[in-house]
């Protein structure tokens, strides 16, 4: 069995929002393997991983190297893996019998792809989807998890941030033109590899690295969009003829969470 350790919001349905934990849970639904998840504050994780003896990131060039989710557990090999492309390529090459994700000899390709989605998905779109996910933080992780959003992405209160709407509506407006740069290359991509085949994925009727990286993000947005940021979100369901909106709704199907 896989134990996925993800980080608990108690205040919204599911209790989860990391589009980096959604990533391995999406592709855990998809290949079929059976695995529970585990909630953890977010501010209880470093001593629950010194407890469990569970790794620190050490792919994302932290000095030192971090606790960060995800991170998996699987008592059938005693491994324990972190950071979600690192977890999928475990899944690939230990449950080989599985829906293959990342193509053998793709590791470079898929390294690179999730670049492009920090850059033009993700990081297109965080400092709206951070700051509304601070509105949810229990109050024993609040004043931690504020501080980090306030100084590290949007360099002013919390409170600032809402108090003036023009800020957020200038975020959505950004980001149209980010996910305008993946679009095109997915329409490239496609072009490229002679590819005729409509389907509901990006890449016709199979779900691709890309589907699960993409919509891991945009699970997290419409978790975070829901209620009072709505209008962002019928926003980005426009952009693109609909493609964004379309895999999300597709991609759900792999989102549950077992616990």
């Amino acid at each position: 069995m896989i134990t996925l350790y993800d980080c608990e919001f108690t205040e919204i349905p599911g209790k989860t929002i990391s589009p980096f934990v959604a990533k391995v849970r999406i592709a855990l639904n998809y290949k079929g393997i059976p695995h529970k998840t585990v909630f953890v504050k977010p501010f209880e994780f470093a001593a629950r991983c010194a407890e469990l003896n569970l790794p620190a990131n050490d792919v994302d060039g932290d000095d030192p190297p971090r606790n960060k989710f995800p991170i998996i557990h699987d008592s059938t090999t005693g491994q324990a893996v972190c950071d979600s492309t690192r977890i999928i390529l475990y899944l690939d090459r230990t449950y080989p019998d599985t829906p293959r994700v990342i193509p053998t000899g793709a590791e470079a390709l898929a390294v690179a792809f999730d670049d492009v989605v920090r850059t033009h998905i993700a990081g297109a779109t965080v400092a709206s989807l951070v700051t509304r996910n601070a509105l949810w933080i229990d109050e024993t992780s609040k004043a931690g998890y504020h501080q980090i959003v306030e100084t590290m992405v949007i360099k002013m209160p919390v409170e600032d941030f809402f108090a003036a709407p023009e800020i957020e509506k200038g975020i959505w407006e950004k980001a149209e033109a980010q996910f305008g740069v993946v679009d095109k290359l997915l329409q490239k991509t496609r072009l490229v590899s002679n590819g005729t085949e409509d389907g509901l994925y990006l890449g016709g009727k199979t779900v691709t690295y890309a589907d699960i990286c993409i919509g891991a993000v945009l699970t997290w947005a419409k978790r975070t969009l829901g209620g009072a940021g709505q209008e962002h979100w019928q926003r980005l369901a426009g952009w693109n003829e609909g493609r964004w909106v379309k895999l999300h709704d597709v991609i759900q199907a792999y989102t549950t969470i077992h616990e």
